[in-house]
């Protein structure tokens, strides 16, 4: 009975719960706001946009992800291989592991080589 309160769900209802509390609680103690024009609006990074209201290529806001794919891209390579490294024995069946080592080496070198 005293590894009940550790099973994943009893622990899961038990801290939703005191997070539902402490939510109405401070919900209470809050003071109510005033309702000013635009209070519901999406915030765009404190930009000025008709993003929504126009065609997608008409807005001002227009990010680009490709610099955050080529970031994302080298992170999941090599975190993969450390993670392979990591968890192999030693010896030839470290040799996967050393390989997409060497593939992320050669992304970061064809990001570098973008970016130049």
């Amino acid at each position: 009975m005293g590894y009940a309160l550790l099973s994943p769900p009893l622990a899961f209802a038990i801290l939703f719960l005191a997070v539902l509390g402490l939510f109405h609680l401070s919900g209470r103690l809050s003071s109510p706001g005033e309702d000013a024009p635009g209070k519901r609006l999406s915030y765009l990074c404190g930009e000025e946009t008709e993003l929504f209201d126009t065609p997608s290529s008409g807005g001002k806001l227009r990010p680009d992800y490709r610099r955050f794919f080529g970031a994302a891209f080298f992170f999941t390579v090599i975190e993969v291989g450390v993670l392979l490294l990591a968890t192999i024995p030693s010896g030839l069946a470290a040799l996967p592991g050393l390989v997409l080592l060497l593939l992320g080496a050669a992304s970061v070198f064809g990001l570098i080589m973008e970016v130049l």
